[in-house]
């Protein structure tokens, strides 16, 4: 005759502890998912010049994101994971004008591939400007890299 299991206290416990775990996958092996803070700097093809950015790649496939400029805005966005630790991500921001208008549309396009200890990106930006109004003003590429924000 066997015994009957009965779920314990300890047991319920043991069972949300390895599925929390086997859920997070990813992040925890390693941190090799984009999910989390990073420090990145990204660097325009063209001119060499550099601009700082914090990113937030959110759980469930959303994006956030900052930069210093005080006529940027903070930008939003979805991103999705389309390799072993690759990641591809659109986000947009908007340029304000002298007078507080948006003057300019930003979108992003941007290929992250995390490194194999999972605290650091590189990434390829593809950057479209346009008017409010979806008029083209600028296409630019730039490269970047970044660091895992950590506790």
């Amino acid at each position: 005759m066997h015994k009957r299991f009965s779920p314990t206290p300890r047991w319920i416990v043991l069972a949300l502890v390895i599925g929390g775990l086997l859920a997070a996958g990813p992040a925890l092996a390693g941190q090799r998912s984009i999910v989390g803070s990073w420090d990145v700097v990204a660097v325009d093809d063209a001119t060499g010049e550099e601009a700082l950015a914090l990113f937030t790649y959110n759980r469930g496939g959303t994006f956030d994101g900052t930069a210093p400029a005080g006529n940027i805005s903070s930008a939003a966005g979805a991103w999705e994971r389309i390799g072993p630790r690759t990641f591809a991500c659109t986000f947009l921001s908007y340029v304000y004008g002298p007078d507080g208008s948006i003057a300019l549309r930003v979108e992003n396009r941007h290929v992250a591939q995390v490194s194999s200890n999972g605290q650091h990106l590189t990434a390829t930006f593809d950057v479209f400007v346009t008017l409010p109004d979806g008029t083209p003003v600028e296409n630019q590429t730039a490269t970047g890299t970044g660091t895992r924000i950590r506790p």
